[in-house]
């Protein structure tokens, strides 16, 4: 169309581009006096009524989504176009005879380029990358919240402003769950290149689709091409369903591995092992620091590095690394065996950091992250051992194919898995402080290896646990002493020996702490096992901590061991002070998998590393419930024995009870929804019952300090000491979202139950629901005016309605019980609860007072165990059990990054 044509009120300007589902013109809003993307389809677009039905629902759809990263869509209509020649004013002009209607879309108009523009001129910054990838999935976020697909995203539908602002086009054609499929106009619905296998294969697609696509543009951004490529479409889509695409860092330096990782979700041919939410990538985006990801990559033969610097500076780099000088031109730095072991050992630092930090800087890294190491060949995972490098996990296991048993090599960057050979049932696993060697014992005698693929050799007989002293001697216990040997074999010289006369029996366990001419042990003393620091130089020892089994020196000055006086004690953390050799504050407990000494190690960098079998064995599942969503996702939360979740006020935590596990003792944690990292609250035992203070700041929860119930307090984040709010029996706490009023309970189990609520800024209570039997669980609603709670006045427990200030009430549920924890929606228009094999609701109203909508509706199907929680924006939460039999058949190690960090908040010192 030449420009000065109009359509409806809009007059064509310029045309912007062309596609096969139409021509997007620049035009003129006249009435509202803006600049608009114009979009009109051919005119055979929509043929039948039953087209034109289809496109105007799904195009109002995607016309009410409101986000900064979606285009956003001002009109969809038909009009009759009116040729510049006729000379008619726009909007008042009758049409030509011959005219026809066309159907078209009127769009806010970007000022910028197509992400098609940029990457054309090269892969992009890092930096960049993250940046446009983030704010693309915030926008299709927002697109799938209202249950609209893209089914189109390509870089040709993104938009980059001039201010780096992200605009994803073209969702007037996108299609909504709930429709049907818009026909596809003799053309592939979505450019080939960036189809997911599903739609590739024409089966119906999801959000998931979208996800797929969005990684195929993070991969062209990062490399400059598509992950899958050929002459024609049909070469295409099978690369698409059949191959996978080559990995990033091998076409570009500097990718940091968990970029890497992230694309591989993203492309995951199978949609159920994708994201599952667009709303996971983000934070896992973010994550990654890339602010210092300019690197270079070496090649030199079969062997590759990567070296920070630009290229004109990697031979001076290089050669500044191997502490050498290029003096020859006859054997220039790439030819000198020290400058490629300097290389590889850049490379080995640089890919350790990429795949466990996500970033390429060597800088320290002060947040506390957790990892999984999925060694799923391996189970009965014991001894883990980190490399001082990071680059290896030795650890003692079971071949999971061939049953047969060894010492394993775990590749952090690659994940290969290799078996030492002759290792068999192997403990006391250690690396030199070079991490040269592996050093472990058997019953026939301690052996050392080269890592990775040495032979092993025996440096001394018999079952003698042993550990490193330095790179050329090992320390081990014998006849009660602590003796030295040399790495090589040969002599072996006495120590340091228990002193009789103190009552000392034994010493055994001995573990070096590096750098200092200390070692920790295990002492056997009458009647206990304590923790001895010896003084390797003098021969000396002192005892500083009781009952504590096999102690490891954390870095930044903290000791880790098994409190209890044996190898099955509790695993704690205390405050050490490696310089007077004594403990400066409090012990806490650490670890909530799999107990004994064997089971977890510290690394050279304070990193904890534990396995974590039995607690992935068993437990209760965490899994969002979203009733018009199929593709419910379950939080990264490990199961585990959990008892009364709630959700956070913001809807980022997660405040529950979880048991140890024995099932002796319960405790309250706070989990980040986003990560599924843990924080324990509570440390007595018998702790739970968990509710948010309104503002998110603090958690209450119940506990037994003795034989009477009491509500406690403490900072979300952790910090400080519990405070008694009430104590006198009270339980199952509950605040209004004004923060005044605290509902609780009275009595206990065979005694009268009965509702009270509490004003806190006085400390009154009066009792509000009481009588006969039991009543209790209460919560209250948004408008702190009514509390929902169990009453079982009828014979069995059913939810009744309570007026906060006055005497009504109501029944809100029907039929046979009994009934159980009632919770209210958010917005006040539903009450949750659960009978013995389904979760129900019902509709309310809070305005101008309390009134029962409808009658309670199953949501979803519930058993014995379960629980729930709800949502700020109306998400449930259910709590089930884990399948047994699947998480049985995966080995599991998991990492604590930069833990020195934590502990800092968990095990302060004392002061003085």
């Amino acid at each position: 169309m030449t420009p000065g044509t109009t359509i409806s009120h809009y007059r064509i300007t310029g045309e912007i581009g062309r596609g096969g589902m139409g021509i997007v013109y620049k035009a003129e809003d006249t009435k509202l006096d803006r600049t608009v993307a114009l979009k009109l389809l051919p005119p055979h677009a929509l043929v039948s009524e039953d087209d034109k039905a289809r496109f105007y629902r799904e195009a109002r759809s995607a016309a009410a989504l409101n986000h900064p990263n979606i285009a956003h869509v001002y009109e969809i209509d038909e009009s009759f176009v009116v040729p510049a020649k006729a000379g008619t004013s726009p909007g008042t002009a009758e049409p030509p005879p011959d005219a026809e209607r066309r159907p078209f879309i009127a769009m806010e108009f970007i000022d910028g380029e197509t992400l098609a523009d940029r990457v054309a001129r090269g892969p992009l910054p890092l930096k960049d990358v993250v940046s446009i990838a983030t704010q693309m999935a915030e926008g299709l976020k927002a697109a799938h919240k209202k249950d609209v697909v893209h089914r189109d995203v390509k870089s040709g539908n993104i938009m980059l402003t001039k201010d780096g602002v992200v605009k994803v086009l073209d969702f007037g054609l996108a299609k909504t769950t709930a429709s049907t499929k818009l026909t596809q106009m003799g053309s592939t619905l979505g450019t080939v290149a960036y189809m997911s296998p599903e739609q590739a294969k024409g089966e119906e697609v999801d959000r998931r689709s979208d996800i797929w696509s969005l990684g195929v543009i993070l991969y062209e951004m990062i490399t400059g091409q598509l992950p899958f490529r050929g002459d024609y479409e049909q070469a295409v889509v099978y690369g698409i369903l059949n191959e996978d695409p080559e990995s990033m860092t091998t076409l570009r330096a500097g990718v940091p591995m968990a970029l890497d990782g992230i694309i591989g979700k993203l492309l995951a041919k199978d949609p159920d092992l994708r994201y599952q939410n667009v709303d996971e990538l983000p934070s896992d985006l973010k994550r990654i620091d890339v602010s210092a990801s300019q690197t270079t990559r070496i090649s030199t033969g079969s062997r590759s590095a990567i070296v920070p610097g630009a290229l004109d500076d990697t031979p001076r780099i290089a050669v500044e690394a191997a502490g050498l000088a290029e003096t020859s031109k006859a054997k220039p730095w790439y030819r000198h065996p020290a400058a490629l072991t300097a290389i590889a050992g850049v490379l080995i630092v640089g890919s350790i950091a990429g795949f466990l930090l996500g970033r390429t800087s060597p800088e320290p890294d002060p947040i506390v992250r957790r990892v999984v190491i999925p060694v799923e060949t391996i189970v009965g995972t014991e001894w883990p051992a980190l490399s001082p490098s990071g680059e290896f996990v030795a650890l003692s296991g079971r071949d999971t194919t061939t049953g047969e048993p060894g010492v394993f090599l775990y590749h952090m960057p690659t994940g290969d898995v290799s078996r030492i050979p002759g290792s068999n049932s192997a403990f006391a696993i250690s690396f030199s402080p070079d991490g040269r060697w592996l050093l472990y014992s058997l019953n026939s005698g301690t052996y050392k290896v080269l890592v990775p693929d040495g032979d092993p050799i025996k440096i001394i007989d018999g079952r003698r646990p042993a550990t490193w002293e330095s790179n050329s001697s090992i320390l081990f216990g014998r006849e009660g002493k602590i003796w030295r040997a040399s790495a090589d074999g040969g002599e072996e010289t006495v120590v340091v020996e228990p002193d009789s006369s103190l009552g000392h029996r034994a010493l055994f366990l001995p573990r070096a702490i590096m750098g200092t001419g200390l070692a920790f042990a295990t002492i056997g003393i009458d009647g206990a096992d304590d923790a001895a620091v010896i003084d390797l130089e003098k021969g000396e020892y002192s005892v500083p901590l009781n009952e504590a089994w096999y102690p490891r020196y954390v870095p930044a000055g903290y000791v880790v061991y098994n409190r209890g006086g044996g190898p099955f004690g509790q695993v704690v953390v205390q405050p050490f002070d490696i310089g007077t050799r004594r403990t400066t504050g409090q012990a806490v407990p650490v670890q909530i998998g799999e107990r004994g000494f064997w089971t977890y190690t510290v690394g050279s960098d304070g990193s904890f590393v534990y396995s974590d079998e039995s607690s992935a064995s068993s437990g209760m599942r965490l899994t969002w419930l979203r009733p018009d969503d199929e593709n419910n996702a379950a939080l990264p939360i490990d199961p585990g024995e959990f008892d009364n979740p709630m959700i956070s006020p913001d809807g980022r935590s997660l405040a529950i009870g979880l048991d140890n596990e024995s099932g002796e003792q319960e405790d309250v944690y706070v989990y980040d929804l986003e990560t599924g990292t843990p924080l324990r609250l509570s440390f007595a035992g018998d702790s739970h019952q968990p509710v948010w203070s309104a503002d998110g700041r603090h958690v209450y929860y119940c506990g037994s300090r003795g034989d009477r119930h009491t509500i406690f307090r403490k900072a979300a984040d952790g910090s400080g000491t519990e405070e008694v709010v009430l104590s006198d029996g009270a339980r199952r706490p509950s605040l209004s979202t004004d923060g005044r009023l605290m509902a609780y309970d009275t009595g206990v189990d065979g005694e009268g139950r009965n509702v009270w609520v509490m004003n806190l800024a006085d400390s009154t209570s009066a009792e509000v629901a009481g009588g006969e039997g039991y009543q209790g669980d209460a919560h209250f609603s948004p408008d702190g005016r009514y509390i929902v709670y169990e009453d079982d006045r009828s014979g069995e427990i059913q939810i009744f309605v309570h007026q906060v200030d006055g005497d009504a009430f109501w029944e809100i549920s029907e039929g046979s019980g009994p009934f159980y924890d009632p919770l209210w929606s958010a917005d006040g228009e539903y009450i949750y609860f659960e009978s013995l094999n389904e979760l129900l609701r019902v509709p309310v109203e809070l305005e101008p007072s309390f009134r029962r909508l409808g009658r309670p509706t199953g949501i979803a199907g519930f058993s014995s165990g379960m629980d729930f929680a709800l949502g700020p924006e109306g998400d449930v939460l259910i709590m089930g059990r884990a399948n047994e039999s699947a998480a049985n058949a995966l080995g599991r190690l998991r990492m604590v990054l930069n833990w020195p960090e934590e502990l800092k908040r968990i095990a302060p010192r004392s002061e003085g």
